[in-house]
């Protein structure tokens, strides 16, 4: 399980709560229970301040990956493959054919 899917199955647990929360309001609303209310209302924020941490990491994690996928095409050039692919593993040996061929 990669970062992003852990991101996103804490964001989905965290809407599970926030929906759990806004039944047990209800509850406490047609109760007039104000102190039970205001300690939910502390929840809510509690877990707004969370679920907007959850999404700035996850927005983060997919702009990392989307960085790393795409090579420049000077980069691609250099490392003998076609542009846009990631190279992590070095030049290939078709690229260095083509490279001397180009020569």
């Amino acid at each position: 399980m990669g970062k992003i899917e852990k991101i996103k199955s804490a964001l989905a647990g965290i809407e599970g709560k926030k929906d759990e929360l806004i039944r047990k309001a209800r509850e406490a609303k047609a109760a007039r229970d104000d102190r039970k209310l205001a300690k939910l209302k502390v929840e809510a924020d509690a877990l707004d301040k969370k679920s907007a941490i959850q999404e700035q990491l996850l927005k983060a994690e997919q702009r990392k990956k989307q960085s790393k996928v795409r090579l420049s095409d000077a980069t691609a050039k250099r490392k003998g493959k076609e542009g846009g692919k990631k190279g992590s593993r070095g030049k290939k040996a078709g690229g260095l054919l083509k490279r001397f061929l180009e020569n």
